[in-house]
C-alpha cells in the first residue's frame, strides 16, 4: 500500500514540515464557524485562522524502484515561485482591499515551471466574502482562474497532488435562496493538469449537506 508525502507549508512563513501520513491526508487551513451552528457563525471568519495548506505528493509502495517515471510536482519556497502580494487578481472588490486567505508554491510536474496557488476573497471588515481560487504561472502574466467567487465558496483546504492536478474542499450554498449566512452544501473539487499544461474545468467528486 502506497503512501502520501505531506509538505505543509504555514501561510506567513516560508518554513515547511515534512512528514510521511495515510494515503489520503489532508490539511485542514479556514475553519469557519460554521461548524457551532449559529446565526452569525461566518462573522467571526474575518480575522481569519493560520492558514495551513498541504501539497500532497504521491509515493509509491515501499522498497518499490520507480524507473522512467514522470517528474512530479514538488513543493517550493515562496520566494522562488510568483508572488501573490503582486498579482492582480481578476476579483472585483470595489473600494475594498483583496484579502488573501491561503496560499502555496509548487513546482509543476514536466519542466518543474513554479506556480503559487492562492484563495483569495474581498477583505469586507465583517463577515466572509466568497473566495476566488487562482494559480500563478511562472512566464504567465495573467493569474490563471480556478474558482470564480460568483459560485459563493469559500475554500477551507487546498492542496496540490504529484500529478499537478489541484483538490480544493469548499462550502457554499445549495441555492440562491440559502442566506449568506448560513452554508448548506460542502463539496470537494479536483481541478486536472493537462497534457497541454492547463488546468480542466473543476470536477465535483464529493458534496454533503452541511450542518
Amino acid at each position: 500500500m502506497g503512501c502520501a508525502l505531506v509538505v505543509q507549508v504555514v501561510a506567513g512563513s516560508g518554513d515547511a514540515d515534512v512528514t510521511s501520513e495515510a494515503p489520503e491526508a489532508t490539511t485542514a487551513t479556514r475553519l469557519p464557524a460554521h461548524a457551532r451552528s449559529k446565526p452569525l457563525h461566518w462573522i467571526a471568519t474575518a480575522a481569519g485562522v493560520g492558514a495551513v495548506v498541504g501539497l500532497v505528493l504521491a509515493v509509491g509502495p515501499a522498497g518499490a524502484v520507480q524507473t522512467g517515471a514522470e517528474p512530479t510536482a514538488g513543493p517550493l519556497a515562496r520566494s522562488a515561485a510568483p508572488d501573490a502580494a503582486k498579482a492582480k487578481l481578476p476579483i472585483d472588490c470595489g473600494p475594498l482591499p483583496v484579502h488573501i486567505d491561503q496560499q502555496f508554491s509548487a513546482a509543476l510536474p514536466g519542466a518543474g515551471t513554479p506556480v503559487t496557488v492562492v484563495a483569495a476573497r474581498c477583505d469586507a471588515g465583517a463577515g466572509s466574502p466568497p473566495d476566488g481560487l487562482y494559480a500563478l504561472e511562472a512566464g504567465r502574466t495573467a493569474p490563471i482562474q480556478l474558482l470564480d467567487p460568483a459560485k459563493r465558496f469559500t475554500v477551507r483546504t487546498m492542496a496540490m497532488r504529484g500529478d499537478g492536478s489541484i483538490h480544493a474542499t469548499v462550502i457554499g450554498y445549495s441555492s440562491t435562496s440559502v442566506p449568506d449566512c448560513c452554508p448548506d452544501l460542502t463539496e470537494t473539487l479536483d481541478w486536472s493538469l493537462g497534457a497541454d499544461g492547463a488546468w480542466a474545468a473543476p470536477v465535483v467528486t464529493g458534496n454533503a449537506a452541511q450542518v
